[in-house]
């Protein structure tokens, strides 16, 4: 391709740079297309189909993240009113 000379200079670092991008541009096209006609199979479709029904969140769990806020909430102030109460002789 270039001869040694080149090969150490500037030049050719440049040039050993520009074809190692481009080999890579070329890797990376192949295995994108790879992928998205993995993706277009039927198992393709059924693992998209599986990755979408973990990202909806449950209902359940929701409303049980809800009650425990809340009883967390409570019980903290709770604790708080009564070491308030506990402490306020000592002040």
């Amino acid at each position: 391709m270039f001869n040694k000379a080149m090969g150490n200079s500037k030049a050719g670092q440049l040039i050993n740079i520009i074809t190692l991008f481009q080999k890579n541009a070329k890797i990376v096209k192949v295995a994108r297309s790879f992928f998205n006609r993995l993706m277009n199979t039927k198992t393709g479709k059924v693992m998209q189909f599986l990755q979408k029904m973990k990202s909806i969140p449950d209902a359940k769990m929701n409303k049980r993240k809800k009650k425990a806020i809340i009883f967390e909430s409570r019980l903290n102030s709770f604790v708080l009113k009564r070491l308030r109460d506990t402490f306020n002789p000592f002040k």
